[in-house]
């Protein structure tokens, strides 16, 4: 891991197949090689998109990490389940990610449940994930513990990339950009 660029591309699916070409086209052609790209897949997004129901999206999938991209588990469904119990929960939860933290809340049986759910798809679709980065960057201490026992290569947090369990990198750029008041604020950063 000694890349001087990471560039990570999030919520990959068979619901966002198109618009994600179009963002790796246009890194590739700025000059950001295939072994700088983080690919955040979401395994069934929304419940409603199986990763391993749509071949061209794991076509185009296996044809990245050919070129050296990294694929990344990025929850399961990307939807938040159950509902905030503290305004700390709550400001994150709704304010911050809108209820796409899918892990925020989950207590150690359902991070379990979700994680066995994204492998097994990956697994149907003959992909593997080296690294790990929950939606939003959110997670509850019994989904941290049960994705540090998984043993990803990687996993972000919302302080930074962790690699082999140790902090490797700070968060540089980005928190988000649903909104353009976020997308404005990211660029200027």
């Amino acid at each position: 891991m000694n890349a001087a660029l990471l560039m990570s591309i999030h919520d990959i699916s068979p619901l966002t197949l198109e618009a994600s070409r179009r963002l790796v086209e246009r890194a590739a052609a700025a000059g950001v090689p295939g072994s700088a790209l983080s690919l955040l897949v979401i395994p069934n997004h929304h419940g409603s998109a199986p990763l391993d129901a749509h071949p061209a999206t794991i076509r185009w999938l296996r044809g990245l990490v050919d070129e050296g991209a990294t694929l990344c588990l990025h929850g399961c469904t990307h939807v938040m389940a159950g509902r905030p119990r503290t305004l700390v929960q709550w400001a994150w939860a709704r304010a911050f990610a809108r209820g796409q933290g899918e892990l925020l809340l989950s207590d150690e049986a359902d991070a379990r449940r979700r994680l066995a759910s994204a492998g097994e798809i990956f697994a149907r679709a003959g992909l593997s994930a080296d690294g790990f980065v929950a939606p939003a960057w959110l997670m509850s201490a019994a989904t941290r513990s049960v994705v540090r026992e998984a043993g990803f290569g990687s996993v972000e947090q919302m302080g930074g990339i962790e690699f082999e369990a140790r902090l490797l990198a700070r968060r540089l750029i980005g928190f988000g950009s649903l909104t353009a008041v976020e997308a404005a604020l990211t660029g200027a950063h």
